[in-house]
């Protein structure tokens, strides 16, 4: 109700000119209530004004109230019967309010929009790959390699093709300023020393149970003959929904993983995962996993961050 209902007040209060609402997901669509009563119950007029983007195909992602909750906090503003009309008959679906009530739906890939038409049959949803902001994403010391090398590449990404001809050793540098500053950053907040002349792998999502982050647990005997061959050690972090208990049970496998190879495999899990961390994992460290449970990962868009360094080193 406060980030859709208030985010309508608020914006007119600020005296913004919205020609189109953008729902990024579910969490905001009961904004439609609020411009359905705006527009005197014209579901038309209201479509007119609505975007939506659904990105995770998962049942966690998609909001669902009891009418009796919605009934108590929403009052006799929202008539049930309205709501009824475009949220569903058993509770307030809020993907399905935003469906029915936005002229223009996308997901963020291709092969996520396939998968959607499968959970939302009878609805027209569009695919737009989703993408991340170059700049925010590529570290400092790649940053001033690609200056040099590639101007322009910041607002043109596709002239990237060019770091074919930078100097591998350029490269190598870069990214070994990177992994130190991971290196020190990590000594500094978790208080563990990882070795610089180690292979170093990162794992950085939200902690849900399609993601696998404990992937990589699964043939512990093979991670060991792995590490005997040459040294590994493991960088991991992410948050898992406070409602998503297959996500927390998730992170205690990594950390009881973690646990059962001390002495053997260097391990940390970094708390408070945030973008700040998320940048210097995906800058700093040697290998990125990446190993969704197909077709459940809508865009991958943790991989697509880390290839804004890799996609010249591989």
């Amino acid at each position: 109700m406060v980030l859709g209902i208030g985010g309508v007040r608020m914006l007119e209060i600020l005296n913004f000119k919205v020609r189109k609402y953008h729902m990024n997901e579910g969490h905001s669509s009961l904004l439609t209530l609020e411009l359905l009563k705006r527009n005197g119950m014209n579901a038309g007029r209201t479509r007119d004004l609505c975007i939506f983007t659904t990105h995770t195909p998962v049942a966690a992602a998609f909001d669902k109230f009891s009418y009796e909750d919605v009934n108590k906090l929403m009052g006799e503003e929202f008539p049930l019967e309205n709501i009824k009309r475009y949220a569903g008959n058993d509770n307030l679906n809020a993907t399905l309010l935003a469906l029915n009530l936005s002229k223009y739906v996308n997901d963020v890939t291709n092969a996520h929009m396939e998968y959607s038409r499968i959970l939302f049959p009878g609805y027209h949803l569009r695919g737009i790959t989703n993408g991340v902001h170059p700049l925010k994403w590529t570290c400092e010391f790649f940053r001033e390699l690609f200056d040099r090398h590639v101007p322009g590449w910041a607002n043109e990404p596709e002239l990237l093709v060019r770091v074919d001809e930078v100097s591998h050793e350029e490269i190598w540098n870069a990214h070994i300023k990177a992994k130190k500053a991971l290196i020190d950053y990590i000594a500094e907040k978790n208080g563990v020393g990882l070795n610089m002349n180690v292979l170093t792998l990162g794992f950085a999502r939200r902690a849900t149970a399609y993601k696998r982050a404990t992937l990589i647990f699964s043939d512990l005997n093979r991670l060991k003959e792995v590490n005997y061959a040459g040294r590994l050690q493991l960088v991991f972090a992410g948050k898992a929904h406070p409602r998503d208990d297959a996500g927390k049970h998730g992170i205690k496998d990594i950390y009881s993983n973690m646990a059962g190879l001390r002495g053997e495999i260097e391990a940390v899990y970094l708390d408070n995962y945030d973008m700040e961390q998320a940048a210097k994992m995906v800058s700093g460290v040697d290998i990125w996993l990446n190993t969704p449970l197909p077709p459940m990962e809508a865009s991958g868009t943790s991989g697509m961050k880390a290839a804004y360094k890799w996609s010249c080193q591989l």
